[in-house]
């Protein structure tokens, strides 16, 4: 799982994109994992950029959660699945 929050991977920054990348590199490496996008850029706006890192991805391999709200009401929606 990976989880981006309030980061709108902007293209000059090569290094963090390099190292976001090694999350699956491959569409291969990519079965099985998660990644969500915590930013208030619009979805669209997030999966774009996303494919500009993993462009393999729109063959649902990756399974990415683009999410609008911050990152507060994020945690409290993942804690109220607490049992």
């Amino acid at each position: 799982m990976l989880v981006l929050v309030g980061y709108s991977l902007p293209e000059d920054d090569a290094l963090i994109r390099f190292i976001i990348r090694q999350f699956a590199e491959e569409p291969e490496d990519a079965f099985g994992k998660f990644l969500f996008y915590i930013d208030p850029l619009n979805n669209r706006d997030k999966l774009d950029r996303l494919s500009q890192i993993f462009p393999w991805a729109s063959d649902q391999r990756l399974t990415i959660f683009p999410y609008e709200a911050g990152f507060a009401e994020f945690a409290k929606q993942c804690c109220s699945l607490i049992p």
